[in-house]
């Protein structure tokens, strides 16, 4: 596959010794290997960087942070190192099943100019409560080409499944260095918003929900930046809409986290109640399907 385009993998780590290796091999063993690894250490205190060191791997690069960035900051400087035309993500707490990589290289093709990024169905796994484990939007079909209106409404982007153009991204402002949360969001938008979107149909990854990636502040503070990174696409078509809806599930962490106050100010923006009321259903109505799953 030497012929075949490199793709840069960033990985971002800040502690994250805990399912480190798992995410690694799970990079080793692609069967695409014309990749590289750019990893990114946010000034890590465990054993992250001993584990990364014990690869006898050319195609890992290890870069150590100057200083504890946002997330924003670090997936940018990260971005900078890479090489390759195309850029994959892999946080250090998920895993990709082992043809990802070439389920998606051979969605490109001679006229993929129009493709700002590729994306794919992921399995939601829970390290505490397994019984919860389900597909993310299992049985429906995920949207490709024109996806930028669905997705002002919600991220249905696994980030973890995503590979994205780099030019393309770096010209359009690349990561937002203030945000700590929602730097996904923010890219999926940017590119929606220019160009089309590729998807295989296939489960090609795992997110691994813990005990550490669902804080009540990144609950809430998601939330917040998704608000921002919605808002900052006025006055263009759709937008209004999907700012109500945005606030609607602000309101809903906010109820989740037991800040009433927060949660009856966010609730009674106009427009806002009739958005919540769909989105509490939604989110009841996932919980019982990966209850029972």
């Amino acid at each position: 596959m030497n012929n075949q385009p490199l793709i840069s993998i960033i990985m971002n780590c800040f502690n994250g010794e805990k399912y480190l290796k798992e995410a690694i091999d799970s990079i080793i063993n692609q069967t695409y290997n014309n990749w590289e690894i750019i990893f990114w250490d946010n000034l890590s205190t465990d054993n992250s960087a001993t584990i990364v060191s014990q690869y006898n791997e050319t195609r890992i690069r290890y870069y150590q942070s100057e200083k504890h960035t946002l997330l924003g900051e670090a997936r940018d400087h990260a971005l900078n190192k890479a090489n390759a035309e195309w850029v994959a993500f892999l946080d250090v707490d998920d895993v990709w099943h082992e043809n990802k990589l070439e389920k998606q290289v051979d969605l490109l093709s001679s006229n993929n100019e129009e493709i700002g990024f590729i994306y794919g169905r992921c399995e939601v796994i829970y390290s505490n409560f397994p019984k919860k484990n389900h597909i993310f939007k299992n049985g429906a079909l995920l949207p490709s080409g024109d996806i930028f209106s669905q997705l002002l409404l919600e991220n249905f982007i696994p980030f973890v499944s995503a590979i994205v153009n780099k030019e393309k991204f770096e010209n359009l402002g690349g990561f937002d260095h203030k945000l700590q949360h929602s730097t996904d969001y923010s890219m999926f938008l940017k590119l929606a918003e220019s160009y089309q979107v590729a998807v295989i149909q296939d489960v090609c990854c795992q997110y691994r929900v813990h005990e550490t990636n669902l804080t009540n502040d990144l609950r809430i503070q998601g939330e917040l930046e998704s608000i921002a990174i919605v808002r900052s696409f006025l006055p263009k078509r759709d937008v209004k809409n999907a700012l109500m809806y945005h606030q609607a599930g602000l309101a809903v962490a906010y109820l989740r986290e037991g800040e009433l106050v927060n949660f009856f100010k966010a609730l009674l923006k106009k427009g806002v109640l009739y958005r919540f009321i769909i989105r509490f259903i939604l989110a009841f109505k996932n919980r019982f399907i990966s209850l029972s799953t």
